[in-house]
């Protein structure tokens, strides 16, 4: 676990912060109107543990802080689970899986409530100081998914999404093959919104190009089959069209 006092920016984000979360508003007063994002997190059956239902209540806990700290961000982790929900839906992985890949996938950038928007923000390069700031947000965001003890299986997927997959394939050998393609379907969905979206310092590339970049590092950098299967959803109409829809009742800075 990340010792976070051996960084002094990141104090005031260790237990006090963690507990703020935990202690945020009502669910209903993040999204009023909002109609998607609840979607993506569907609570249990009858027959399935309650810590499903707990699980997702504390991931929208988290996004309304992150939605409150960096809207950017926020908005940026929200449309990236939307693609990783909907590709590890193509893969056919199980229904529990799908639900743990969408939460980690929209809480994979929360550690970055602990790094300065002056940062965030910056419209040129960053210094070799600020970078090293901006790497501990991956280890931030598992040790905060961590603490709060509904989040375990979704901190260790948080701590590895920048990973590569050829990383992973030794990283993870010995453990499950669906935790490696899960950690496989966030980083890759998480860089084609990266790259499609316009960023402080980069205008947004088109989906195309995007996907050419993709399945360039394919085998590499990502896993093929992920970018195959995130391809086919690209191609494939969706009903919900979050980057329309959210930024009305997304919460706000202030």
């Amino acid at each position: 676990m990340l010792a976070l006092e051996t960084v002094p920016h990141l104090n005031r984000f260790r237990r006090p912060h963690v507990s703020r979360v935990k202690q945020s508003g009502p669910i209903e007063a993040i999204f009023v109107k909002h109609r998607t994002f609840p979607a993506l997190l569907p609570g249990p059956r009858d027959d399935e543990p309650t810590s499903s239902t707990r699980a997702a209540n504390q991931t929208l806990s988290l996004m309304d802080r992150l939605g409150r700290y960096h809207r950017p961000t926020y908005e940026h982790s929200f449309r990236v689970g939307c693609l990783a929900q909907r590709v590890a839906g193509n893969l056919g992985m199980s229904a529990e899986a799908v639900r743990t890949i969408t939460r980690a996938a929209l809480l994979h950038d929360v550690g970055k409530v602990a790094v300065p928007t002056a940062i965030l923000d910056k419209p040129a390069e960053l210094t070799q100081q600020e970078w090293a700031y901006l790497d501990l947000h991956c280890a931030i965001g598992a040790d905060i998914l961590q603490q709060t003890k509904l989040l375990e299986n979704e901190s260790y997927l948080v701590q590895y999404h920048h990973r590569w997959y050829a990383a992973n394939n030794s990283l993870v050998a010995n453990r499950d093959e669906e935790r490696r393609t899960s950690i496989d379907i966030i980083a890759a969905c998480d860089a084609y919104d990266a790259i499609t979206s316009d960023r402080p310092y980069s205008s947004g590339r088109s989906r195309d190009e995007a996907l050419a970049h993709l399945r360039a590092d394919a085998g590499t950098q990502f896993n093929p089959r992920v970018i195959e299967a995130l391809y086919e959803i690209l191609d494939t109409p969706s009903d919900s069209q979050p980057q329309n829809q959210y930024r009305e009742d997304a919460p706000t800075a202030n």
